[in-house]
């Protein structure tokens, strides 16, 4: 019994050391009361620079002609995807450019997306037919879905749930199922 109870001791020693490392911000308050202001403690802190805050991409750049769809398979489909759509229909780029820059920023954080395998609409922004890239945006089929929209080198997550794949495929005319098995 004694031996129980020293484990048990020691279990609830480490756990609470486990919980309580790293919560604590700048000020000495704790993260939970400071949200996003939790910074490492310790030796490490003096050799940490703060954070720099990075611009958020949430609009497209204008002078967009042409989009091109590329539906991108998941790591468990069995069928190959049809290949990319161009669109030059400036009705429908524009629906498209609109989609994408009607999208707010995605809620930060950890998110568990335990269904996401990678499946989704890559919708890609150009001035021409066969010209560089002017952005790229990933809707996620499945998971927390969502986009990404990349311009030049900077990245952000907006939106969420399928809903903006779904409306690329229907836009664009495709026929494909981004949600569930294919």
């Amino acid at each position: 019994m004694g031996r129980k109870t020293l484990l048990a001791a020691a279990l609830a020693a480490a756990l609470t050391g486990l919980v309580a490392c790293g919560t604590t911000t700048s000020t000495g308050t704790s993260a939970a009361t400071t949200p996003g202001r939790a910074t490492a403690t310790g030796p490490a802190a003096a050799a940490t620079p703060p954070p720099r805050p990075v611009a958020v991409t949430t609009r497209l750049p204008s002078g967009i002609h042409v989009v091109k769809i590329t539906l991108v398979p998941g790591l468990n489909d069995k069928t190959t995807p049809p290949g990319p759509v161009t669109v030059t229909t400036p009705a429908k780029v524009g629906q498209l450019v609109a989609l994408v820059n009607g999208l707010s920023v995605a809620a930060s954080g950890v998110h568990s997306c335990p269904m996401d395998d990678g499946r989704g609409v890559r919708l890609t922004f150009l001035s021409a037919p066969g010209g560089a890239p002017l952005a790229t945006a990933f809707a996620a089929g499945n998971g927390c879905g969502g986009v990404t929209l990349t311009v030049g080198a900077r990245s952000s997550s907006l939106g969420s749930g399928d809903g903006p794949a779904q409306q690329a495929l229907a836009i664009g005319g495709i026929r494909w199922n981004v949600w569930g098995p294919a």
